[in-house]
């Protein structure tokens, strides 16, 4: 952790951080990211921390927002894209077993003390 930014290293993939807390080298933690902060897109994004490529598994229209499940290597359980419709209106497109990009901000990433 240096300057309120921790990258941790899951699966290969780098993960960075905004926290004020001060993590040793080494500890286990575990990332959270609400699913409504992850962006989703069929193009990839530049390199950087925060990319992880995924296979678009589902997407369910649920009125006001619509809501992608995701299958990656890093979250072999899979996860959840949550959007408003009016930002992922383009995304009318994406069909199952697609290849998307998620990606996320440092300030969207929450570190727990791994129990």
């Amino acid at each position: 952790s240096s300057n309120g930014e921790t990258t941790i290293d899951t699966h290969g993939r780098q993960v960075a951080s905004q926290t004020d807390k001060e993590w040793s080298v080494g500890t286990p933690v575990v990332a959270a990211i609400r699913a409504e902060k992850i962006s989703l897109s069929a193009a990839q994004p530049a390199e950087g921390s925060n990319v992880l490529e995924g296979r678009l598994d589902s997407a369910v229209y649920q009125g006001a927002t619509s809501s992608f499940k995701i299958t990656t290597d890093a979250v072999p359980d899979g996860l959840t894209v949550k959007s408003s419709n009016e930002t992922y209106a383009g995304m009318a497109t994406l069909q199952p077993g697609q290849t998307v990009w998620l990606t996320w901000s440092a300030e969207s990433v929450r570190l727990l003390p791994k129990e």
